[in-house]
């Protein structure tokens, strides 16, 4: 499993809020924390979307299987979903050029977004910690606990 070293804020590539915006912050219907990546709302595959592509760049870096799927019809419909289920969450994307617009990408739960946000080298303040009832944490100990979870495969 890939390792990277610790996010300091002066190596940091911007913030929590640089991919998930306070807006697009919700409690999702079964009661998990769940944020919509910045700019998801792309009319083709979720991967487009430059933040899209790098949180699923950096899951199937670590061993974190990503499923994809789509459809398209002949009048020109298409559809298409990503998913990943990880730590106490998971990305779900879907996307697509069909009626009703474009959806998005969303990852539910804290720590699979600390994982994200840690993961991509960008600086989570200890409020969000707070705010979100967990300790801080690093991004070496969520691949740890990452680790535990999903023995390697033979």
């Amino acid at each position: 499993m890939k390792q990277h070293a610790p996010v300091s804020a002066s190596t940091a590539k911007g913030t929590f809020a640089t991919i998930f915006p306070s807006s697009s912050f919700r409690t999702a219907s079964d009661g998990r924390l769940c944020w919509r990546i910045r700019g998801s709302g792309v009319s083709q595959r979720p991967e487009r979307a430059h933040w899209t592509g790098a949180v699923v760049t950096l899951l199937e870096s670590h061993g974190i299987v990503v499923d994809r799927a789509g459809s398209s019809s002949f009048g020109g419909a298409d559809s298409y979903r990503v998913s990943a289920r990880f730590l106490d969450g998971e990305l779900s994307a879907e996307t697509g050029n069909y009626i009703g617009g474009s959806r998005g990408a969303f990852v539910y739960g804290a720590r699979a977004a600390l994982f994200i946000a840690l993961g991509l080298e960008l600086r989570v303040g200890k409020a969000l910690f707070t705010k979100l009832g967990l300790a801080p944490t690093t991004f070496a100990s969520l691949c740890e606990e990452l680790a535990k979870a999903s023995p390697p495969q033979p």
